[in-house]
């Protein structure tokens, strides 16, 4: 496991340049032998993309803040009512799917808005133009706390290149910002440096992290 502390290494030395940035591990196709490795180094924030594997690590790993990551499925929404924190959310249909499920439960739902801030077609997220109105949509839902951004921007390279993505993302955060919508999810493996220099609060790291994954 060589590798994975050299990789840790790093991320800690580059992170240790800023404030308050909140580090996920993304386990997708990982091995759980790695994830555990990562979560005794102290990276308690675990990035899930299927739901399924959310149960396994919640078992394995009762001490870890499970992030819902991946594109939300409608029939499979309920699944992850008891993440920490679901960074995905993008439509009404989800919120009201969730609604019908919440009940009684104390607290509330904290979610990540994730907006397509290329407005590219293949993707999932809420177009830049559309998010005023969608983040007043959801006021209607007293169980939900909407906490701040996610993003995945275009993939240009090099990853400079997604600086200006960054920024406008940035732009909608601040507009919006208040004393519990403060997040800011946004930056990967191949372009955190990049987002945190524009003022990310959160980074999702996969193979920065654990190295490439597993074949599948």
């Amino acid at each position: 496991m060589t590798e994975i502390a050299d990789k840790i290494c790093h991320v800690r030395e580059v992170v240790a340049n800023y404030s308050d940035v909140t580090v996920v591990a993304v386990t997708k196709y990982q091995p759980v032998e790695k994830i555990r490795t990562v979560v005794q180094a102290g990276f308690l924030d675990l990035g899930i993309n299927h739901a399924q594997q959310g149960d396994e690590l919640a078992k394995l790993f009762p001490a870890a803040r499970r992030h819902f990551i991946g594109h939300i499925q409608s029939r499979k929404a309920r699944e992850i009512l008891d993440y920490h924190l679901v960074q995905s959310l993008d439509r009404l249909k989800i919120v009201e799917e969730w609604q019908k499920r919440w009940g009684e439960r104390p607290g509330q739902r904290d979610v990540l808005i994730e907006v397509n801030i290329g407005e590219e077609a293949q993707k999932s997220g809420v177009l830049p133009g559309n998010l005023g109105a969608f983040l007043a949509s959801l006021a209607a839902f007293s169980f939900l706390r909407v906490r701040g951004l996610m993003v995945m921007p275009p993939f240009l390279e090099p990853s400079s290149r997604r600086a200006p993505c960054f920024q406008a993302v940035r732009k909608l955060f601040e507009k919006n910002r208040s004393t519990t919508f403060n997040t800011l999810s946004m930056g990967t493996s191949t372009d955190f440096e990049v987002a945190l220099a524009e003022g990310s609060t959160m980074i999702r790291l996969g193979t920065m992290l654990f190295g490439e994954r597993a074949a599948l």
